[in-house]
């Protein structure tokens, strides 16, 4: 499972001497409140829905076809903070989820990763709930992000 997490950070929080700690805030996806469906590798960013509803992660959801390539859905409660569930259902990349909060330099990985569609709808489902309730549906491993200047 180490390196299916080492592939998701490499996509999705790329290291170059370039980068400093407020980049996510011209990020298009984390930048922004609603809940984007991100598709090829990276490579297609949608912004699906600014309503984030329990019906309208589940259209998210079913709109991505999750048996080829490599897909991202995120739900952005306000900018910096953010769940996405990711992968593939082909066993070469498999599924994940991960959680971020930029404003508190955290990050965390689900420890043991989504066996299906519905379990990826359900986490992002109980992260839209009031509190932090999903922390105690799911394990998730938590580490601080560097800053980097």
């Amino acid at each position: 499972m180490k390196s299916l997490f080492a592939r998701i950070l490499t996509l999705l929080v790329p290291v170059t001497p370039s980068v400093v700690a407020d980049d996510w805030q011209v990020d298009p996806v984390e930048s922004r409140a609603g809940i984007h469906v991100v598709s090829n590798f990276g490579d297609e960013e949608v912004f699906f829905s600014t309503e984030i509803s329990a019906q309208a992660i589940r259209r998210a959801i079913q709109l991505v076809d999750w048996e080829e390539g490599f897909h991202a859905v995120t739900v952005v409660l306000t900018p910096g903070v953010s769940m996405d569930v990711s992968g593939s259902l082909d066993p070469q990349h498999g599924l994940s989820a991960m959680y971020r909060n930029q404003h508190e330099h955290r990050e965390a990985v689900i420890r043991e990763a989504p066996e299906s569609v519905e379990q990826m709808e359900a986490i992002l489902l109980a992260f839209i709930e009031p509190g932090d309730g999903w922390k105690d549906k799911w394990t998730f491993d938590f580490a601080e992000v560097p800053i980097r200047d």
